[in-house]
C-alpha cells in the first residue's frame, strides 16, 4: 500500500504520536502490503495494525463495511434477530388486548404496533452486530479458536488458509466506531438502560471468558436474551407511549429463563469441531489452543445433556400455553412441534444434521413467542 503522508514530512522524521494518527486514517507508511491477511500464512502478520479502511476510495470504503457487517450479521439473521424483533411484537399486542389497553384506548393500535417491527429488528440487527464485533476482537487465542471454531455462527473467519479475512485491528477499529454510536441510538430510541446492560453481558461473556465456563455461559446469554426482548417491548410499546402490564413482563422473565434452559442446543453443533482441537493437541497441534469450556465439552459426549434439553422443549412450550391459557386443541399443535425439534436433539448427531437442529431451535422460539399472538386473537 502506497504511502499518503504528506510529502513535506520525511517519514523518518514523524514523532511515534504522529505515524499513529496517519495510520488510523490510513495515511500513514502501511507495514503490510494489503488491508487483508491470509490464514495460516503469517499468524504475526494478523496482528498488526493496519488502517480501518483505505482513505483514498471512499465508494470502496463503503462497499467494505457493507461487507464486513453483513459478514458478521449474515448467519444470525434469521436464528437470532428475527425471533427477537418477533417478540416484541407479539408480546405488544398481547400486551394491549389481554390487559385491557386495547379497549380502553391507552395503548398503541394494531397499525402502530406493526409499523414499529423495522424500528425493532433493526435494534436487534446493530445489537447483534456489536456482540459479533466484541467476539472477534484481537486475544491471545483468538487466531487459534477460529481455526477450529470457523463454522460457528458468529465467526465470519473463513477455515481455507488461501481466502482473505478482515483483521483483527480492522474488527477492534470497527467495533470502536460503531460502539458509541449504537449507544447514541439506544438513547434515541428510549432504551439507553437495556442497552448498557447488554454491552456489560457482552463484556461478561467475552472479555471475562463467561462464555467459556459451563452453565455461566447459559445465563449470561438467557439474561441477554432477557435485555434485548424487554428493549424491543419497549421499542414497540413507544407507539402509544405505554408501560408494560405486569403479565407482560412476568411472560419476558419466563421467556428468559426457557432460553437459558435450552440454548445450549447451540453447542452440540460444535461438539465434533472441539474434539477434533483436543486430537490435534495431543498429536503435536498448536498447544496454545485452549478447549472451549462448554456444557457439551464439559460433560463429554456420552453424557452430553441431550434427554434434559430434549424434554425441556415440550415442557417449556405446555408451561407457555397455560400461561396464556390456550385451550388443548391450540396447544397440542405447539406442542407437536416442540416433539419435532426435541426428537432431532436425540437422533440427529451429524456436524450438518446438528447445524440444522439449531435452526429448528430457533423457529421453535418464534413458535413460542406467536402463543400470545393466537391467545390475543382467540379472545379478541
Amino acid at each position: 500500500m502506497a504511502s499518503h503522508a504528506p510529502t513535506h514530512l520525511p517519514t523518518e522524521s514523524k514523532s511515534p504520536t504522529l505515524r499513529s494518527l496517519l495510520s488510523l486514517f490510513g495515511a500513514g507508511p502501511a507495514h503490510q502490503q494489503s488491508e487483508s491477511v491470509t490464514v495460516g500464512k503469517d499468524d504475526e502478520a494478523v496482528l498488526g495494525r493496519l488502517p480501518l479502511f483505505a482513505a483514498d476510495n471512499f465508494p470502496e470504503n463503503v462497499s467494505g463495511v457493507g461487507k464486513v457487517i453483513w459478514t458478521f450479521t449474515k448467519n444470525d439473521l434469521f436464528t437470532a434477530t428475527l425471533p427477537n424483533a418477533i417478540f416484541g411484537i407479539t408480546a405488544a399486542i398481547a400486551d394491549t388486548h389481554l390487559c385491557g389497553k386495547a379497549s380502553e384506548g391507552t395503548g398503541p393500535t394494531f397499525p402502530e404496533i406493526i409499523t414499529r417491527f423495522p424500528l425493532t429488528y433493526f435494534f436487534n440487527f446493530y445489537a447483534l452486530l456489536i456482540f459479533n464485533l466484541d467476539n472477534q476482537r484481537p486475544r491471545e487465542v483468538s487466531i487459534a479458536d477460529e481455526r477450529v471454531n470457523n463454522k460457528k455462527p458468529q465467526r465470519p473467519f473463513p477455515p481455507s488458509s488461501d481466502k482473505t479475512i478482515t483483521t483483527p485491528e480492522q474488527i477492534r477499529r470497527a467495533y470502536l466506531i460503531l460502539l458509541p454510536i449504537t449507544l447514541a441510538v439506544n438513547h434515541f430510541l428510549g432504551v439507553w438502560y437495556e442497552g448498557l446492560m447488554i454491552h456489560l453481558l457482552t463484556f461478561i461473556y467475552n472479555d471475562l471468558s463467561g462464555g467459556n465456563e459451563p452453565f455461566v455461559r447459559d445465563i449470561i446469554l438467557g439474561i441477554s436474551f432477557g435485555y434485548i426482548n424487554s428493549a424491543s417491548l419497549k421499542i414497540v410499546l413507544m407507539a402509544g407511549s405505554s408501560s408494560p402490564h405486569r403479565l407482560t413482563w412476568t411472560w419476558l422473565y419466563l421467556v428468559s429463563v426457557l432460553i437459558a434452559t435450552t440454548i445450549g442446543c447451540q453447542e452440540f453443533k460444535n461438539h465434533r469441531d472441539h474434539h477434533t482441537q483436543g486430537h490435534q493437541e495431543g498429536s503435536g497441534g498448536d498447544k496454545t489452543m485452549k478447549r472451549k469450556k462448554t456444557v457439551a465439552i464439559f460433560l463429554g459426549e456420552a453424557a452430553v445433556p441431550r434427554a434434559q434439553l430434549a424434554m425441556m422443549m415440550p415442557l417449556w412450550t405446555l408451561v407457555c400455553a397455560w400461561f396464556w391459557q390456550l385451550k388443548i386443541t391450540v396447544a397440542a399443535y405447539f406442542v407437536l412441534y416442540s416433539l419435532f425439534v426435541a426428537s432431532r436433539v436425540l437422533t440427529q448427531r451429524r456436524a450438518g444434521a446438528e447445524e440444522r437442529t439449531w435452526s429448528f431451535w430457533a423457529r421453535w422460539t418464534i413458535v413460542i413467542y406467536l402463543i400470545p399472538l393466537v391467545a390475543a386473537l382467540s379472545t379478541a
